[in-house]
């Protein structure tokens, strides 16, 4: 007899007996709901389609979560076969980087995991349909990557932690997107094989974008939760290195091994310079981080990660201020390849210099290959972009466009970027009359610095552009 049956029949007796029963309330304070991510472990390989080192790999990981509030969690299962769907669980994301050059790139990411039955370890509660308070619950790699279990990332709305059934994966089954027939509420899909290939829905990654990382330890996984009312996403998210041996031959599997211990947060939050998340933050959170890479004398690389932890709204451009002068070089971008959900575009994003900023933007959908959306970033996804340029570096905010509708408007960041003022002849960092001296004394000759259009001869068009930008600062 387990303790909560054993408080039941003891109530049960003294009501049979006429004894009065009094119930005092406890304050407990205020409810609160809260899991967070306990254990990160076991990356583990499935199965790879075509030959090292040019094929694809599927894998999972191991994830713990514990109950750290004072309310029971909702722990559901999504049901079984032929019976109505229950979404009364949480969701785990599960992804994978490497740095390359020093630069953290996101290179495989897997369909979310809905969560079934509690194991409720480490305290008096027994298996079920909740997570205890003060309980523990784990998921091997195996289980964190049964595509009985997995269901797309878009289904999911992150903020709130709502999935919707009707019309759902598990209600149409293996059928693509939109459904091929009209969604019941009633579970259709409840199996880990056939129809699946041997990648379907679990992490996915090249051999190739593995070993382009800078040495076979910059490797990390990441896992996250997505909960219903939690009070604390910030510690729904861990990250933990990896290290990866090669396969011994062209049909062999990687091994991964953990090295050091977990770290409870997102990985972005352990890269670049300075990390922040975008404000404001109402809507979803957005986590923005820089590095400022010297390559030589007045000359840096600027490298940006965007992490979208749990904006709904998702991000489909980003754009950063950068001085007049500034010629951007070696402009890169790199996102992690999410070809399951053909509804949504998979082109890289364009860059284009305008309008004294450098700006990505998702192209719109090609409607001829059945896309509807752009390649947005969506929750637990994160995109990187660099550039090289001259300058110095200084700090602006990084905007950022959502692609939802929604209440707030662009979000911003602060950032570097260079500042290079065509007109700062004395390149002291300020358009100020000590240029308008230099460009007087030059005025109707070739001029060695002041000819600003290189037009051959300091003029007024000269002097205009330096109007222009008086009173510009790199400040």
């Amino acid at each position: 007899m387990n303790q909560r049956t054993a408080k039941l029949m003891i109530c049960i007796a003294s009501l049979l007996i006429g004894c009065a029963v009094s119930v005092v309330a406890q304050d407990r304070g205020p409810v609160i709901l809260d899991v967070e991510i306990s254990d990160l472990d076991q990356f583990g390989v499935a199965t790879r389609v075509g030959d090292f080192p040019t094929g694809r790999v599927s894998a999972g990981l191991l994830t713990e979560s514990h109950n750290v509030g004072n309310i029971n969690v909702d722990w559901f299962s999504a049901g079984t076969f032929g019976q109505p769907i229950d979404n009364r669980h949480p969701f785990i994301g599960q992804n994978i980087y490497r740095l390359r050059e020093g630069r953290l790139e996101q290179i495989g990411l897997a369909w979310i995991k809905h969560g079934f039955l509690s194991v409720n370890d480490m305290c008096a509660d027994d298996p079920g349909e909740f997570l205890g308070v003060g309980c523990f619950d784990v998921y091997g790699s195996f289980t964190n990557s049964n595509r009985q279990h997995l269901g797309p990332r878009s289904e999911i709305n992150p903020l709130t932690g709502y999935w919707e059934p009707l019309g759902s994966h598990f209600d149409t089954g293996e059928v693509g997107y939109p459904a091929a027939f009209p969604g019941d509420g009633l579970r259709s899909h409840n199996t880990n094989f056939f129809p699946h290939d041997l990648l379907d829905h679990r992490i996915r990654f090249f051999d190739a974008d593995v070993l382009a990382a800078d040495t076979l330890s910059d490797l990390f996984m990441e896992g996250f939760y997505v909960v219903a009312n939690d009070i604390d996403i910030e510690n729904n998210f861990a990250n933990r290195r990896l290290t990866g041996t090669p396969p011994p031959d062209a049909v062999s599997e990687w091994i991964f091994a953990t090295s050091g211990p977990m770290d409870q947060q997102p990985l972005i939050d352990t890269w670049g310079d300075a990390v922040t998340t975008a404000s404001p933050a109402t809507e979803g959170k957005v986590r923005v981080a820089h590095r400022v890479v010297n390559l030589g004398p007045d000359l840096n690389r600027y490298e940006y990660n965007v992490f979208n932890m749990n904006l709904d709204r998702q991000i489909e451009s980003i754009s950063i201020p950068i001085g007049s002068g500034v010629v951007p070089a070696d402009i890169g971008f790199n996102a992690p390849l999410e070809d399951e959900e053909f509804h949504y575009s998979q082109a890289p994003w364009t860059s284009a210099v305008s309008g004294g900023a450098i700006q990505w933007s998702a192209p719109a959908p090609n409607a001829g290959n059945n896309e509807e959306f752009p390649n947005t970033i969506r929750f637990g996804t994160m995109y990187t972009f660099w550039f090289t340029a001259a300058g110095s570096p200084v700090e602006v905010d990084v905007s950022l466009d959502q692609s939802k509708p929604g209440i707030e408007g662009a979000l911003t960041a602060p950032v570097f970027a260079p500042c290079a003022l065509l007109t700062d002849t004395n390149n002291d960092g300020v358009v100020d009359t000590a240029d308008l001296g230099l460009l007087i004394s030059q005025f109707g000759t070739a001029g060695p610095t002041s000819d600003f259009n290189d037009d051959g001869v300091v003029d007024t068009a000269d002097l205009g552009l330096l109007i222009a930008e008086f009173g510009g600062s790199c400040s």
